[in-house]
Formats: structure tokens, sequence, C-alpha cells
């Protein structure tokens, strides 16, 4: 479960994966008493797994979003110029009641 809190955060403030490589032995430097810490295991393959589960659910719930409620689906790309490729999508909705009429 920390792993994938952790990861969630990275994903959310579009940190580097990379650097998961060598987070599990800072957690343990910091924190030497914490059994967390020392069974922290989560570098940047297993990483890259947990963000495509999140990425997946992800998916589902715009699908979902899509096919029940939408007016309007914006989406852009990031201009980074590395491996990874950011793209955001904005989802405007309107939620209309199955029992309300049209006059």
């Amino acid at each position: 479960m920390v792993e994938v809190l952790f990861t969630f955060f990275l994903v959310a403030h579009i940190i580097q994966l990379s650097g998961t490589d060598h987070v599990g032995k800072l957690f343990r430097a910091m924190f030497p008493d914490s059994e967390i810490a020392k069974q922290y295991a989560c570098a940047s393959t297993k990483t890259r797994h947990v963000t495509d589960v999140l990425v997946d659910d992800v998916d589902k719930k715009v699908t979902k979003a899509a096919k029940d409620c939408i007016s309007s689906l914006s989406m852009d790309s990031s201009n980074e110029r590395g491996p990874e490729q950011l793209y955001p999508l904005l989802c405007t909705t309107t939620m209309v009641s199955k029992w309300s009429q049209t006059i």
C-alpha cells in the first residue's frame, strides 16, 4: 500500500519515476526504526507497473463518464522532450436525471 501511495504522489506531482531506484535506501536512512521503511521495495520497474494499474483505473473511470454524461472533452499534450509524454484530459460533464423532461 505504501508503494502505491508514494507512486500516486509522484504521478500527481509530475515527479520523474527514475528517482524511485534510490528512494528505498533514502527512506531506510531517514527512518531507521521504521518497519515500513525497511520493507519499502518499489524501484522503477515496480513503480511503472503500479502506474500502469493507476492509468487503467483512471481510463475506466473516464470511459464510464464519457458514456454516461459527458458534454465536452479537451485533451492536450506536454511539451516534455523525454521518454514520457503526458496527456491531460479535461472533462466537462452535465448530469441529467432520467426523470427530466424536454419541454
